[in-house]
């Protein structure tokens, strides 16, 4: 490693550095003021706020704006470099455009592959202790909003309910559908089916099962029954936040569980899955956009290549944005709509490395 790629290594982190502390603490300090009634309650400890709440939350944090602050960092410092005539004294002397941003590369690429194992690994245990804390001491209880769930229980049974109560466990608009040789043989109802979490079992009122042989119907009420289901409370629970505090071995065996049931969210848990290889990489794309625009002086100076790269930055989060909405509401591929951002601004960032080295 020669001066210039240590000097250059050296900036990077430790503006990244300064800037992630000062965005950490002032992001703590409106969530500390937002949640300070909550966290001042006698049931909860000093040692559960900072061990069990924000030594989670700041990883968390810092993992959810180190993209952004990573480009910002790349296009504060480069335009510095720019505008005190450091990028031209270095390419003066003889340094290739190519040889003078391969620093930035290798510091992008370590980063990128940081952020890759805390993604995928570190992160996910941070969010279930955090997720634990803020269930228990800031919503106070797991909510289910969801209408009209439909699961498949197994290759012929199927479940339904209109509506579920998280807190009583009471399923309204119950029923099970069975099938043979796509035929429906049996079908249970009832308006209410309540879970019961010590036995694992469902309590169903005021039933109707119908047995279906041919043309014949054979129909059986009664004003109470139980069963057992390979489906309980906990399927009902938040899942879209829950899936963050899974490990990628652990989420990819859920996706592939939920995808067997039948679960409408299941486009939500696979963008979660795509995100955590797409924006490690989107990491590389970022800086190199933000050398490219940085490191040639311009009118405006160091501010002005900060308004572009805010920007660019705001650009790339509405397009990924509206690449998974498009993706959950119609029949995009999750892994296509998480990474054609990367694809569009990879093109950019070609583009603009092209045109800067001219």
């Amino acid at each position: 490693m020669k001066i210039i790629d240590k000097y250059i290594a050296k900036k990077f982190l430790s503006t990244l550095g300064f800037i992630l502390v000062l965005a950490v603490f002032l992001i703590i300090i409106f969530d500390l003021t937002e949640k300070l009634d909550d966290l001042l309650a006698p049931a909860v400890t000093f040692k559960e706020i900072v061990f069990d709440y924000y030594l989670n939350y700041i990883p968390i944090i810092i993992n959810l704006i180190s993209p952004l602050v990573i480009f910002i960092t790349v296009i504060f410092f480069t335009a510095r470099m720019a505008n005190d005539t450091e990028v031209v004294a270095i390419l003066s002397s003889g340094v290739s455009y190519w040889r003078f941003i391969l620093p930035f590369f290798g510091v992008a690429l370590l980063l990128a592959f940081g952020d890759f194992i805390i993604k995928n690994h570190i992160i996910p245990k941070a969010y279930e202790t955090e997720n634990i804390f803020e269930m228990k001491y800031i919503e106070k209880g797991y909510n289910f909003q969801g209408r009209n769930i439909h699961k498949q229980l197994d290759d012929n049974t199927y479940f339904y309910t209109q509506s579920f109560d998280y807190q009583s466990g009471i399923a309204y608009r119950f029923s099970i559908e069975k099938f043979k040789k796509k035929a429906l043989v049996y079908k249970l109802q009832c308006n209410e089916a309540q879970y019961d979490t010590t036995k694992k079992i469902w309590k169903l009122r005021n039933y109707t099962a119908r047995n279906f042989n041919g043309l014949k119907e054979e129909i059986k009420k009664g004003d109470s029954m139980t069963m057992k289901l390979p489906i309980g409370k906990k399927d009902f629970a938040q899942k879209l936040r829950t899936v963050t505090s899974m490990t990628t071995p652990e989420l990819s065996a859920f996706i592939e569980a939920e995808s067997f049931k039948g679960d409408s969210q299941v486009n939500f848990y696979k963008i979660e899955k795509s995100k955590r290889l797409a924006l490690p990489f989107a990491i590389i794309i970022l800086v190199m956009m933000a050398v490219s625009i940085a490191s040639r002086k311009i009118r405006g100076g160091v501010g002005m290549h900060i308004m572009i790269g805010i920007l660019i930055a705001v650009s790339y989060e509405l397009s990924m944005r509206f690449s998974t909405t498009f993706s959950t509401n119609a029949d995009m591929p999750p892994n296509l709509a998480v990474w054609l951002p990367n694809i569009v601004f990879g093109m950019v960032a070609l583009f603009l490395l092209n045109r800067a080295q001219k």
